[in-house]
């Protein structure tokens, strides 16, 4: 599961990994599932 950490991502650095996890997603799998348009919101 190491590969599915957000910060494993190109560009995807502290910062935005903590904005994501305020928002509820943890992993790579959540952006997958919420998709691009929910998580604009």
């Amino acid at each position: 599961m190491e590969d599915l950490r957000l910060d494993s991502l190109a560009g995807v650095g502290p910062v935005t990994t903590k904005k994501l996890a305020d928002a509820g997603i943890h992993n790579i799998m959540d952006l997958i599932v919420r998709g691009p348009v929910e998580i604009s919101d």
